[in-house]
């Protein structure tokens, strides 16, 4: 019996554990990455726009590669002074979907300059590119263009 709940244990502890470490090596030099931010909350606060109660931030690549996973907020944070990943010269762009938000579809803006702030808060400095987000939001997506390594 202790055999089998140890063996469940090692099945279950890596999906139960709060963040992966980021993939490295060839294959990240090689991939282009996508991310996911969803939050409960969020909110535009002057220039910025902030996700509150976030996990964490999926990131996933597509063919040849084929990588997925989760990161902490401050790693992700992280990416943007990683020079390869190029956000500092190139601000991604990013669709927004706000769950339950009536006839404003998806917001398009760019962003720059991301602040981790606590464990589960994240914001950036936004442009937007076609219409403008309610000044505070609930339960959201933010999808983010495809952009370099992630280290």
């Amino acid at each position: 019996m202790r055999y089998l709940v140890f063996a469940l244990a090692s099945l279950f502890l890596p999906i139960l554990s709060e963040a992966q470490q980021p993939p490295s090596g060839d294959r990240i030099a090689r991939a282009k990455f996508l991310y996911v931010i969803s939050s409960q909350a969020g909110s535009i606060e002057g220039d910025r726009i902030v996700f509150k109660n976030v996990p964490a931030v999926v990131y996933f690549s597509d063919r040849p590669e084929r990588i997925a996973g989760h990161m902490t907020l401050q790693d992700f944070v992280g990416i943007w002074k990683y020079e390869p990943s190029g956000l500092m010269k190139t601000p991604p762009t990013a669709t927004l979907s706000v769950i339950g938000l009536a006839d404003a579809g998806n917001v398009e803006m760019k962003l720059s300059d991301p602040i981790a702030k606590d464990k589960d808060t994240l914001s950036f400095k936004v442009q937007f590119l076609k219409s403008k987000t309610p000044q505070s939001f609930g339960k959201s997506s933010l999808f983010i263009d495809e952009v370099g390594a992630i280290r």
